[in-house]
């Protein structure tokens, strides 16, 4: 018989849409996203970093609404895909 294992995030959807699992940044551009959980609500326009050492959940503000979905490349960098506007690399501020 199979067992199940408890999640590490719990997150409270005060009002949003529904939850978009994404991935834990692996990549090496945004050096202060390493080891974080991304995830998104398809409601809000940005997305959420979890911290698995503070589990702190912080909410970055972006120009991207309706995220349907994240991806990552070979390198562990994170795309971010919005039903109304196409496929977006998260890149380092400039």
């Amino acid at each position: 018989m199979a067992t199940l294992t408890d999640p590490v995030h719990e997150w409270d959807n005060l009002g949003g849409s529904s939850a978009i699992g994404g991935f834990v940044y692996r990549g090496s551009a945004i050096k202060e996203l390493q080891g974080k959980y991304l995830f998104a609500d398809f409601a809000e326009s940005g997305i959420f970093l979890f911290d698995p050492t503070s589990k702190e959940t912080t909410f970055v503000d972006l120009p991207i609404n309706k995220i349907v979905g994240f991806g990552e490349d070979a390198n562990g960098e994170i795309f971010l895909l919005s039903l109304s506007s196409g496929v977006f690399a998260l890149l380092p501020a400039q």
